[in-house]
């Protein structure tokens, strides 16, 4: 375990199983409001065959607040910098929610420390639904109010409804209560920002092709089948990860 510097500020990471570093590794990203606690279950178990290595994502955990208003794009730069530091070779990225939105952008602009992704309840752009929207709309209500407490009791009963999931549901609630009202809102910014993708070119890949694109279109501009290869995928039904903003790309 260690803390790996970045511009203004830190990132705290913990290896697991670092005698066989020179291998394969498995990095794990955790979702809004948590910490690298969340892989907690799942260690034990990738461990036994590769080495294992987690942090806090910026603005959580023993991570350092960033400075203004972070991106999607600012996080998986300073991600980016902690496994070449630290890693010998391209690993296996498995992103969760935030950390999903965060491991993509992480291949598509750092694809040289990718081998994989394995994505789980996570979005490339996030559409709500008015279910989601009443959701997203209760959650940053409680935040503005500062009820931290309410934020995370409201976030994991969704997350473990089931009454054999108490210790879970307490355990979730209480990492995301921890969180600073201030690094909360920040990584909300950064997960839901409130602008249209055509209005920053901050937010653009130089060579992405965004939803109004073609369907044939891959993001990083090339046709299906051609350009340069993308990582392997380790879920899905493509033998190849494309990141696509069409919903029927690769």
């Amino acid at each position: 375990m260690g803390f790996h510097k970045v511009k203004d500020g830190q990132i705290y990471y913990e290896y697991h199983n670092p005698s066989d570093r020179a291998g394969t590794g498995v990095l794990f990203l955790h979702g809004l409001g948590s910490c690298s606690e969340d892989w907690g279950l799942q260690i034990p178990i990738v461990r036994e065959c590769y080495w294992v290595l987690t942090l806090d994502m910026p603005g959580h955990g023993r991570s350092s607040q960033p400075a203004g208003w972070p991106s999607i794009e600012d996080m998986a730069l300073q991600i980016a910098s902690v496994v070449k530091e630290q890693a010998e070779m391209p690993v296996h990225v498995v992103g969760l929610s935030l950390g999903g939105a965060v491991a993509m952008q992480l291949a598509l602009a750092h694809p040289e420390v990718v081998r994989s992704l394995t994505l789980v309840n996570t979005f490339a752009r996030l559409h709500s639904g008015s279910n989601g929207f009443f959701r997203k709309l209760v959650r940053i209500s409680f935040v503005m109010l500062g009820r931290m407490d309410r934020v995370g009791q409201w976030v994991a009963a969704g997350l473990f409804p089931e009454p054999e999931q108490e210790l879970l549901r307490q355990a979730a609630a209480e990492r995301i209560a921890s969180n600073p009202r201030s690094a909360y809102l920040r990584a909300i910014w950064a997960a839901y920002p409130l602008r249209h993708p055509r209005s920053s070119k901050r937010n653009r890949h130089p060579d992405a092709r965004r939803r109004w694109g073609k369907r044939s279109d891959c993001i990083d501009g090339s046709k299906k089948g051609t350009g340069r290869p993308h990582p392997r995928c380790t879920t899905g039904r493509n033998s190849r990860f494309r990141p696509c903003y069409t919903d029927r790309c690769g």
